[in-house]
């Protein structure tokens, strides 16, 4: 029996289903992002109306947690990893899919394709990839930025100059555009300033940058220097003149494997001194200025904070050599990012996203959220029906076409499990037509249509120096990814592995498409002339592990003896032609 509720108690309930039904209806009607998981990775498709970075198959989306005053064109430091784990913070991992040396890394702004420029600082071969990105958009807020990779047909496009205040990695020699003309013996070569100390000022290298910089900047310099003759080396220096009445610094003392930290304003200075590890080798120097206090590092280890006699005029950056002959200083790059004390941080990164108009498939059980019989009329056709409310239930009136004319129907909203292959892009709307009862749903299976399993690989070698680089390229020619992928190579007995290599290289995944490379390094033992080949053992995309032999390839070295004869070149690009 049907009961009539209350005028108001009709009036509120039509009003909340028309509320609910619109909001689903807009939801489910716009490109609502559908989400799935392979593997252990979350993947969502691309909300419809969305830009994308045209050429890229994948991106995640990060939040940067703005501060008030930060302003636009902000430096943000960046982790990149090539294998699978959880993205958090400052890092975040491309799950396989990006090129190895991450030379198809982007970021682009919150709309998706502005691209923001940036810097590669460091990267480890199939494994990490330190990145410093200029956001472009204010961080006086929060916004968001998306990281790109997925192309195996770019280039790396790192530019330090455009993204930061001020660089200069050495790479074109000598820029006097962003230095003034030095003295003494400064020379540029392979990539590195080498600046070297004389007794004579007039001899003593030492050049000046260009630019003029504040505090709220973060001050790097990556450096080594000679401690068997320490003599006040600068390295990591901002200066305001040749008198240096201001200054902020770290430099090596007349002291063995020792640092200072210094501070000046007005010639009156404060200073710390501290033994550092290894000032022979390669370290990244920096210091963050800020207008009340400087945070001097080694690394990321903090050396000292001072917080009096900071410099408040426009300084310069320095490098320059004491007055020691034969002390030496190498500078391999140096930038001032910008930056605040408290600034913007890194906050939460979301799943990891594919183009609309490639929609990513999957062979696991796929959970859709989908409206139940209550609602699958307005969801399908607007406020097509008239409500009812008495007590706390809400009756619906059917409209004729094919659906339930139930009055009781109080059914929540339920999962319609979809088994097998479901392309995400049309698995709401499958499961819709299945709730509706219009239609028996379609479960769309790609599997037999795609190539899987099919891969391609090329191989060969060259000599670099006393060693043989060799090199297993495998390409993958299906069209869908294959994972878990391990080349193993079979050299004549003769070789031994050297530069960090084994007879086993793991490559992760190669999207389709796409291909790795596994890198060899040989030593030759003594004369050879045999065979190298060995096997490529991956899974495809139905988890099948398949087992593909490389195609054997004569493998002859120059004897030892002949490598150092005027002939060796053309004796080894005869013997390497087959290669």
């Amino acid at each position: 029996m049907l009961m009539t509720p209350p005028k108001s108690g009709r009036v509120l309930g039509i009003l909340v289903v028309f509320i609910v039904a619109m909001i689903i209806s807009s939801a489910y009607s716009t490109g609502i992002t559908a989400i799935r998981r392979e593997g252990g990775i979350r993947y969502s498709q691309q909300a419809a109306g969305e830009s994308w970075l045209s050429g890229w198959s994948y991106r995640k989306s990060h939040v940067v947690e703005g501060a008030s005053g930060a302003g636009s064109h902000y430096n943000i430091k960046l982790k990149v990893n090539h294998g699978t784990g959880t993205d958090a913070a400052g890092s975040v991992f491309c799950n396989g899919l990006c090129q190895p040396d991450f030379d198809d890394i982007r970021f682009t702004a919150s709309d998706g394709e502005t691209l923001l420029d940036y810097w590669t600082q460091e990267s480890s071969y199939s494994d990490y990839a330190y990145f410093w990105v200029e956001v472009s958009e204010s961080l006086d807020t929060d916004t968001s930025i998306f990281v790109y990779y997925g192309n195996s047909g770019v280039s790396s496009v790192s530019d330090g100059t455009s993204t930061f205040l001020f660089f200069d990695d050495f790479e074109n020699g000598w820029n006097t555009e962003k230095w003034s003309e030095y003295h003494g013996g400064v020379v540029v070569s392979s990539g590195e300033v080498v600046l070297e100390g004389d007794t004579e000022f007039e001899n003593r290298a030492s050049v000046f940058g260009r630019t003029y910089l504040s505090s709220g900047v973060s001050y790097h310099s990556r450096a080594k220097w000679s401690d068997t003759l320490p003599t006040f080396q600068r390295w990591c220096t901002f200066t305001d003149n040749w008198s240096s009445t201001e200054k902020i610094e770290i430099y090596g003392t007349i002291t063995h494997g020792q640092v200072t930290c210094l501070a000046r304003n007005d010639e009156v200075q404060t200073y710390d001194q501290f033994d550092v590890s290894s000032p022979t080798s390669y370290h990244e120097y920096s210091f963050d200025y800020a207008a009340d206090r400087v945070d001097f590092y080694q690394d990321s280890t903090l050396l000292t904070s001072i917080s009096s006699n900071i410099p408040d005029e426009p300084l310069v950056p320095h490098l320059g050599e004491g007055n020691r002959p034969g002390s030496q200083v190498w500078v391999d790059w140096v930038f001032a990012a910008k930056w605040m004390p408290s600034g913007p941080s890194h906050g939460a990164w979301g799943p990891q996203q594919t183009e609309t108009g490639t929609p990513p498939t999957t062979q696991t059980t796929t959970t859709i959220i989908t409206p139940p019989p209550l609602l699958a009329p307005l969801v399908a056709g607007g406020l097509a029906s008239l409500a009812a409310v008495v007590g706390g239930f809400v009756y619906s009136r059917r409209r004729k076409e094919g659906l339930s004319t139930s009055e009781e129907d109080t059914t929540p909203l339920k999962a319609l499990r979809v088994p097998r292959e479901v392309e995400v892009g049309q698995s709401v709307a499958i499961g819709l037509a299945a709730e509706r009862g219009e239609v028996t749903p379609t479960i769309i299976d790609r599997t037999d249509q795609r190539q899987t399993g099919t891969i391609e690989i090329a191989s060969g070698f060259d000599a670099v120096g006393e060693d043989l680089k060799l090199a297993v390229k495998i390409r993958n020619n299906s069209e869908l990814i294959i994972t878990d992928l391990k080349v193993i190579l079979d050299v004549p007995s003769g070789f031994e592995f050297v530069k960090g290599t084994d007879s086993t290289e793991n490559l992760g995944n190669i999207v389709a498409g796409g291909f790795q490379s596994a890198i060899f390094w040989l030593k030759p033992l003594r004369c050879v002339d045999g065979e190298y080949g060995g096997s490529v053992v991956y899974r495809d995309a139905r988890g099948q592990q398949h087992v593909v032999e490389i195609p054997e390839k004569r493998l002859i070295n120059i004897c030892p003896m002949l490598t150092s004869t005027e002939r060796a070149d053309e004796v080894f690009a005869r013997l390497k032609s087959g290669s």
